[in-house]
């Protein structure tokens, strides 16, 4: 029987992806973690791994909401809306790459760590909000029965 699902548990299950996807530009664009050289690393993270992470996680957290408010998983109508999910990110950070400048205000904030840290923070606080943004808008079509 389906229950329906609280707005507090729409909020954390969204908060969980933005999170998970903002902590792991932090880590790919800080260099923490990376593929290769630092150019191929400037294009996998946010263009290939960050877009198959949202779709993975978004589909889960979808997925999940949908079997609480309905009872029952319609995955194929799940997997194409999930398969939208990136296409946020590549707008991001397609304009990120076009102005630099948008950057500024939250690097401007850690002024006493790296470069490579800085560009890190910046591309989480935007993947974060970005994330957070799609995520709710799709958990909130999930509930579509």
């Amino acid at each position: 029987m389906a229950t329906g699902v609280s707005s507090g548990t729409r909020i954390a299950f969204a908060l969980f992806v933005a999170l998970g996807l903002a902590i792991f530009m932090l880590l790919w664009d800080s260099q923490t973690i990376g593929i290769g050289s630092q150019a191929t690393s400037a294009v996998l993270g946010p263009v290939v791994i960050l877009p198959l992470l949202a779709i993975g996680l978004g589909f889960i957290v979808d997925a999940i909401i949908q079997q609480f408010s309905c009872g029952k998983i319609a995955w194929y109508t799940l997997w194409k809306k999930a398969l939208t999910f990136p296409i946020s990110f590549w707008c991001l950070f397609l304009v990120l790459y076009m102005l630099p400048l948008l950057r500024w205000p939250v690097e401007g904030l850690v002024q006493s760590t790296t470069p490579a840290i800085r560009r890190g923070i910046s591309s989480a606080f935007y993947t974060f909000w970005i994330a957070l943004y799609t995520q709710s808008i799709h958990i909130s079509l999930a509930q579509l029965c």
